[in-house]
């Protein structure tokens, strides 16, 4: 089955100019423990800022990503990093 227009990842080259999509940020959250409205709240960001970046709906710009680090108290890059794939067995 083929994946709507609306569950598809945000095309990169249609992104406004210095934001950056956040591929690893719900992997740190929910490592954290973290839910959405709680980074939200310590990033001081709207849950809604959250979903889109987690769902790569949109870029976040330099000061969104430096909030969403400091609250999850790791660095933007470790948030770049895609996912990692649970390996098969």
């Amino acid at each position: 089955m083929q994946a709507t227009p609306e569950a598809r990842p945000k095309d990169p080259t249609r992104m406004k100019p210095g934001t950056t999509l956040l591929p690893g940020l719900r992997r740190v959250r929910t490592e954290r423990n973290l839910s959405i409205r709680e980074l939200a709240s310590r990033a001081n960001v709207s849950p809604n800022t959250v979903y889109l970046l987690e769902h790569l709906k949109s870029g976040a710009e330099p000061k969104t990503r430096r909030k969403l680090a400091d609250a999850l108290d790791t660095g933007v890059r470790v948030l770049w990093t895609q996912d990692e794939e649970t390996p098969r067995e």
